[in-house]
């Protein structure tokens, strides 16, 4: 449903190595927004957290398997405005990228001032029927983000968003 209603790409097959590194997803977002960038620049846009050759070669792969166009010398646009894994590819590749940004959202406290990032956090005991509530109510709400994120072409920055709810405790069984 949400491929259709927000014009979203299922990877699947080959094109699941988009997931292998964050520099794709981040590059994907990034290189339309610097029309006429070269390789260094948008490097540099990243932190320096690769080199000029990394970024060619990445733009080269995004290129090839068709997550961006190139319309001119450096001036690339997303080929889709939305991604979506496959189910069936889903565990290995995207618990390696989960693993990823949780530091890059760990580091981002010290690195960016609170007006540039938002956390936070709700600790709570809820039964397995709240539990399943809450996931389809983050559903919707990522599935409104996306469309809020899809709706206007272009940007300024590229940002990530993790929506994460994980217990903190075993199971407790009710008392007798």
């Amino acid at each position: 449903v949400i491929a259709s209603a927000h014009k979203v790409r299922i990877l699947e097959g080959e094109s699941v190595s988009f997931y292998e590194s964050w520099k794709y997803p981040v590059l994907r977002e990034l290189a339309p927004m610097m029309p006429g960038a070269k390789p260094l620049d948008i490097a540099k846009a990243c932190g320096g957290a690769f080199s000029a050759e990394e970024v060619r070669n990445a733009l080269a792969f995004l290129t090839r398997a068709k997550f961006l166009k190139k319309t001119a010398e450096d001036v690339y646009e997303q080929v889709d405005r939305s991604l979506q894994m496959s189910v069936v590819a889903m565990p290995t590749l995207v618990r390696a990228m989960h693993k990823e940004m949780a530091e890059f959202a760990k580091d981002s406290i010290e690195k960016y001032p609170i007006d540039e990032r938002n956390f936070t956090g709700i600790t709570m005991g809820i039964d397995d029927e709240d539990y399943e509530k809450i996931l389809t109510e983050l559903e919707t709400c990522r599935k409104r983000i996306v469309s809020i994120a899809t709706a206007k072409k272009g940007g300024n920055r590229v940002y990530r968003l993790n929506l994460q709810m994980f217990p903190l405790s075993e199971k407790i069984e009710p008392s007798k």
